[in-house]
């Protein structure tokens, strides 16, 4: 695929829509983050629970502990971003491909660093290296 560089546009529509991804991102972190510290969370919450295939979460406060993780990984993600596309390093070749990431992909994900294609990649080598390891655990 031929390298197609951004253009000034294109990286200050990237940095405005990253902005506003990452405060929006830390707006739920921040609300998430108060709700488990605060009377919120009552007994009446704590008994609910959700059942997800064979994992239960016992506990909304379980699923608020998963949501700031989510959470703060997309945080320091965007920022990463940020710093790339204020030093000019932000680039829209993907990392495992070399392929191009289309643009309209950077916008409604502009902290990625891989195409569809190396995401797929990706999965499908994490995917080979658990199950692996769990082979190699009941042998």
């Amino acid at each position: 695929m031929a390298e197609e560089i951004l253009s000034k546009k294109q990286l200050l529509e990237l940095r405005k829509i990253t902005q506003e991804k990452l405060a929006f991102q830390l707006s739920l972190l921040g609300y998430t983050v108060e709700s488990l510290s605060s009377k919120h969370c009552n007994d009446t919450d704590l008994m609910k629970a959700h059942e997800d295939d064979s994992m239960v979460l016992n506990t909304i406060t379980d699923v608020q502990a998963i949501e700031v993780g989510r959470s703060t990984k997309i945080v320091k993600s965007l920022t990463a971003a940020l710093h790339r596309l204020a030093n000019g390093s932000y680039t829209n070749i993907c990392r495992v491909t070399g392929d191009t990431i289309p643009f309209e992909r950077l916008k409604a994900v502009p902290h990625t660093t891989v195409s569809k294609k190396g995401q797929i990649l990706e999965e499908d080598r994490k995917t080979h290296i658990a199950h692996t390891a769990m082979v190699s655990a009941t042998v």
